[in-house]
């Protein structure tokens, strides 16, 4: 015997009402339950039965005074179901997605102290694949030099009108072969080098987002009084001043830091970090406000070691710092 899935469905539907109907009196203290719903025409009807065309339309349990005791809403189409389906699996890739994003975070704060250490990884990541590239190359150089000289005694043979050796003709393919074995592992690893710089830019971006944000909240803990000297915030009100603080952030950073300008984004402007025991450098968080506007963090660091400590201790660094504020009032009057 067929197992008729419609009519079980359907069967099932209309078994749902009475299903509740005890229960739906004890809370009507006992009375009678009545059944409102639209009928075909558009009236509002109230009857002490429901009629089983109604049951997938939608319709709602009511009490003998009008109160409303249950609403069932109408049986959902295959299309409603199916978008259900698709809204259910995008909010559960979103939630993947927060619980990930939110493990990447809590490694790069576990992992590292200060963006240096992130950009020491990557430098040290870089710099074997360097070794690994330089090899190739070298190999490269020396199967040239032999391919050339090969070359030339394989054209000696063909002016005097004689063949060239099978094996000399070997060892020139074979060295055209290894030559053309070390350039598709230079590119690979040329690709690797952006992938690993690309990713340690992101982390790098994503560590300073986290960092100016700890930086206020402390800042906001205490009253403004928790901010390192090497530290300053700067409120730039509106989103059009916030544009032009930023613009100016990157002038500063150019014009006080001694290494370069590194990464530059719309939330974060970096300098080189410092090798020297001389070497200052800066950053620049923007950190969003949910009124629109946002706040500037700045912070300087210095090369790890003694000297570089007590550069960041000197009445130069804290200029740089302090004056900061003064130099973007100056210009945005």
């Amino acid at each position: 015997m067929a197992f008729n899935t419609s009519a079980w469905l359907l069967t099932a539907l209309l078994l749902l009402p009475t299903a509740s109907i005890a229960a739906k009196q004890q809370q009507s203290g006992g009375g009678r339950v009545l059944y409102k719903y639209v009928d075909e025409s558009g009236a509002l009807v109230i009857k002490d039965y429901l009629p089983p065309e109604v049951v997938p339309k939608g319709y709602s349990i009511v009490n003998a005074y009008g109160q409303t005791l249950e609403v069932v809403p109408p049986v959902k189409t295959k299309e409603e179901l199916a978008e259900e389906k698709k809204l259910k699996k995008q909010r559960e890739a979103e939630e993947r997605a927060r619980r990930e994003a939110a493990r990447r975070d809590a490694d790069l704060i576990r992992q590292f102290t200060r963006v240096e250490d992130i950009m020491r990884a990557r430098d040290t990541q870089l710099s074997a694949i360097d070794v690994q590239i330089s090899i190739r190359n070298g190999q490269t150089n020396l199967l040239t030099t032999q391919l050339e000289d090969m070359q030339r005694h394989a054209a000696d043979y063909e002016r005097r009108g004689q063949p060239v050796p099978a094996q000399l003709q070997k060892d020139i393919r074979e060295s055209q072969r290894q030559m053309e074995e070390n350039k598709k592992f230079v590119d690979i690893q040329e690709q690797e080098k952006a992938r690993i710089a690309e990713r340690f830019r992101q982390d790098i971006i994503r560590f300073k987002e986290l960092q100016a944000a700890r930086v206020i909240r402390q800042r906001d803990q205490s009253d403004g009084e928790g901010l390192a000297e090497t530290t300053a915030v700067h409120n730039c009100g509106t989103a059009e001043m916030c544009r032009k603080a930023w613009q100016l952030a990157q002038i500063y950073a150019r014009d006080n830091a001694t290494r370069s300008l590194e990464i530059v984004t719309d939330s974060l402007i970096l300098t080189g970090k410092a090798l020297g025991d001389r070497d200052i450098s800066l950053s620049f968080s923007m950190v969003p406000e949910r009124d629109n506007t946002a706040q500037i963090v700045l912070e300087v660091s210095c090369n790890a070691s003694d000297a570089g400590n007590q550069l960041c201790q000197t009445e130069r660094v804290r200029n740089i710092v302090d004056g900061f504020g003064q130099y973007l009032a100056s210009r945005l009057q």
